[in-house]
């Protein structure tokens, strides 16, 4: 774990040091902090002795920048449009757009992570694989029992909830994550996944997240949602399918009115209640493919809307984001919630946080993983 935290360290520094991939970002309308000044020096022999310094830009008050507990609709849309440009823009086809021979993949590729994403499984301990379903029938059903009782339809089986994400957990955690984390194991240029590889965040959620409103000085991309979006914290930046950033923005940092629920709904009633939108999750994923689809044909990976489409289909979308979620409530109820012990109240009291993500937060959040991860496994049976 050490020499991962290490080696984590010295990903963001050297991503932020690379004013080629930097600049590419600033291109496609991608705010990272400007790198004034990096300082790397790796120790392959004792990780424990590397040492990474760097003076970045600050996304000050005094701009206007700041922070949000959780993201309403405008917001979530302005960041899942943000990670969408960023990840049109180094996707095969548009390395091919360029025409410059794969020298800024290449640089890419010497700066971050083979496969990003903190929570994918050869990142997490092998056991987290097998235990899903007995920590959450001796640990998570003694303490929200009661809250899924009272607040989920009775179609949804959350009695059966662990058993069932653990039995697919190696199956979703291959699919979300397709690519070589030690070595290439061929996904990166051959198969299905192959054309949808591209740079992930591996973190974006909203304390990652700096906001101001746009102005038109910020540019169209921006303007539309009324958001400027500022991206920090790249440690755990790699190379992985989109759609998961995408899939963690949504089940990680935004507030319960954009998931489907009534505006000041602190309990989660409404999913029994017939007052949820139980569309707005779909709405937020559709908003990212098109996005994504958008940003293709502006760079020149794709020649047109309806190619881009054909390329990039929201069917394998919607297959990815289905996998993504499984994967993530894998360690989301096989190591979060047993590391912060939570329940209902533990979920109230941490109501004001900013470093908590949504399902640690609020119970409606919560509420909402269970129920999205159910219709997941529904949607995965023949």
């Amino acid at each position: 774990k050490i020499a991962r935290d290490v080696k984590s360290a010295g990903v963001e520094a050297a991503f932020l040091a690379s004013s080629e991939v930097t600049s590419a970002l600033a291109n496609a309308g991608v705010r990272v902090p400007r790198c004034f000044h990096a300082d790397l020096r790796p120790c392959p022999s004792d990780p424990i002795e590397s040492s990474f310094a760097l003076v970045l830009e600050d996304f000050a008050p005094a701009q206007g920048w700041h922070q949000e507990k959780l993201l309403n609709p405008a917001q979530a849309r302005a960041v899942l449009s943000t990670l969408a440009r960023m990840h049109a823009t180094f996707t095969h086809a548009a390395s091919a757009a360029r025409g410059d021979n794969g020298k800024l993949q290449h640089k890419l590729a010497s700066a971050v992570w083979p496969a990003g994403a903190y929570w994918q499984p050869k990142m997490q301990p092998a056991d987290q694989m097998i235990t899903v379903a007995a920590i959450w029938r001796d640990t998570h059903l003694p303490k929200f029992a009661k809250a899924f009782q009272e607040t989920l339809t009775g179609d949804i089986q959350w009695e059966t909830l662990g058993e069932r994400l653990q039995a697919v957990a190696v199956e979703v955690g291959d699919a979300s994550h397709p690519f070589g984390l030690d070595a290439p194991n061929g996904n990166e240029t051959v198969g299905e996944f192959a054309k949808w590889r591209t740079l992930i965040h591996g973190d974006a959620k909203a304390a990652n997240v700096f906001l101001r409103q746009a102005t038109e000085a910020a540019g169209k991309e921006q303007e539309e949602y009324g958001w400027e979006i500022g991206l920090i914290d790249f440690q755990w930046m790699g190379f992985g399918l989109g759609v998961v950033d995408a899939a963690h923005v949504i089940a990680a940092s935004v507030d319960p009115v954009g998931l489907g629920f009534a505006p000041g709904e602190t309990s989660g009633a409404s999913l029994r209640d017939g007052t949820f939108d139980d569309t707005a999750a779909a709405d937020l994923l559709t908003h990212y493919h098109d996005e994504f689809i958008n940003a293709s044909v502006a760079n020149g990976a794709a020649v047109s809307i309806e190619a881009a489409r054909t390329a990039w289909p929201i069917e394998e979308a919607a297959a990815q984001y289905d996998a993504a979620i499984l994967d993530f409530a894998r360690c989301v109820f096989g190591y979060q919630w047993v590391r912060v012990g939570a329940s209902p109240a533990s979920l109230k009291e941490a109501a004001d946080s900013f470093n908590k993500n949504s399902y640690n937060k609020s119970l409606p959040n919560a509420m909402w993983l269970v129920r999205e991860c159910d219709a997941a496994l529904r949607r995965r049976q023949p």
